[in-house]
């Protein structure tokens, strides 16, 4: 490892110049031993992080105006996506048939539309259908089917023209972000049905949570009385606290139903807010609640 002598230097002579200050003030030598005290105690409590600015519970709108925060996880976003690709296909099948727009190869769309948009096929089902749900719901599909001969004539045609309107990328997809979306949602959205993520936003939506975080402070001797003064920065963190009571965060919900946890000790350390809520038996009460609903492919 490299160390620059002049930090080494600066470091040094910063100790030395501190030595004498507390030498020739006394005073200053116990307020070096309670700052480093406060200095310990911060470090302790490293393990209650709180959330930053993106998820504060209150959120301004780009109209200026206040709502709650909304946080989905991966099994409500999947769902969520699935069904505007859907919605869009009819959007696309309606405009068609205003314009009288009929192709011999679309008879059979609808039919096999329905099918890979399923939720009751496998993961790899899902994976192997995920450029044909694009092609069905977007009207792009991957340009190298035109060298493998399995689009169809119509579908060449239309590839054809995006290429030579230049609106053809590199990768052979005008939806790459969204492709490479619904793969990661397909390899780890835990549940896979609406009814099944409906239980699980219930489940967590009635957890009861605690105020360990109390208890905490008083380990570490911290002082509990500033919380209660209005003036200073807790304010609004005591405001949250009053719209949530004992609900869960937004955040803490769609992360557990997100995360294949296991023991209470994995969950804190992914989710560190959750020491200052709940007790490691209710927490692993919970995650196995959670593993049970789980759909296995």
């Amino acid at each position: 490892m490299n160390v620059s002598t002049s930090t080494v230097a600066s470091n040094r002579r910063r100790i030395r110049k501190q030595a004498n200050e507390a030498f020739a003030n006394p005073l200053n030598s116990i307020n070096n031993s309670i700052n480093n005290n406060l200095n310990n105690m911060e470090e302790e409590n490293t393990g209650y992080l709180k959330f930053g600015d993106e998820f504060k519970l209150i959120q301004v709108n780009h109209n200026l105006e206040e709502e709650m925060l909304t946080c989905l996880n991966l099994s409500e976003a999947r769902l969520i996506i699935r069904e505007s690709l859907l919605e869009r296909h009819k959007l696309m099948k309606n405009i068609k048939e205003q314009n009288n727009k009929k192709d011999d190869d679309e008879e059979n769309v609808d039919f096999q539309f329905e099918q890979i948009f399923s939720n009751a096929q496998s993961q790899e089902q899902e994976l192997e259908n995920i450029d044909k749900l694009l092609e069905y719901s977007t009207g792009y599909t991957n340009s190298i089917d035109i060298q493998t001969g399995s689009s169809s004539p119509t579908q060449q045609q239309q590839i054809k023209q995006q290429q030579q309107s230049g609106n053809n990328n590199s990768s052979g997809y005008e939806n790459q972000a969204l492709r490479q979306t619904l793969i990661y949602l397909a390899n780890f959205a835990r549940y896979r049905d609406g009814e099944t993520v409906g239980t699980v936003r219930q489940l967590l939506g009635n957890v009861e949570t605690q105020d360990l975080d109390y208890n905490a402070k008083n380990i570490h001797n911290i002082d509990t009385t500033t919380t209660l003064n209005p003036n200073n920065r807790n304010t609004e963190a005591e405001r949250e606290k009053e719209l949530l009571g004992n609900q869960l965060h937004p955040f803490e919900i769609a992360q557990l139903a997100s995360l294949s946890c296991v023991e209470a000790d994995e969950a804190k350390t992914l989710i560190p807010s959750l020491n200052k809520k709940l007790h490691d038996a209710d927490l692993e009460r919970i995650l196995s609640e959670l593993n049970e609903l789980e759909t296995l492919y």
